[in-house]
């Protein structure tokens, strides 16, 4: 039997590796074989706001370990207390974009 509480955590993390698919997969399966219920899936791009703690902790403020590097259309902070995100080039836009592209088709096969 599969227990959602399984599974939630690293559903809830992205959509860009093998194992967020397959979570995705056992958690939609389960779903359709109980219900007529659609799902969706929104794929975004966090940009200067990347980085952040969750909204139940203090939202917004930059996490206290383990930040990682930022990048955004601009060189804007998205607060005085967040990092200077690093501006995408061309190249960065054609690797997000095939990121973007590869999360899709993950969905598609995880049947969201």
């Amino acid at each position: 039997m599969l227990v959602l509480k399984d599974v939630l955590p690293l559903v809830v993390q992205a959509l860009y590796q093998p194992e967020h698919e397959a979570a995705w997969h056992r958690v939609t399966g389960f779903i359709h074989t109980q219900t007529k219920a659609k799902i969706c899936c929104q794929i975004g791009h966090a940009g200067p706001k990347g980085s952040t703690q969750l909204g139940w902790e203090i939202m917004d403020k930059p996490l206290q370990q383990g930040n990682w590097p930022l990048m955004a259309a601009s060189a804007l902070p998205w607060s005085s207390e967040n990092a200077v995100p690093k501006v995408m080039d061309s190249l960065d836009m054609d690797r997000i974009t095939e990121q973007f592209v590869q999360s899709a088709k993950m969905a598609c096969e995880s049947w969201i």
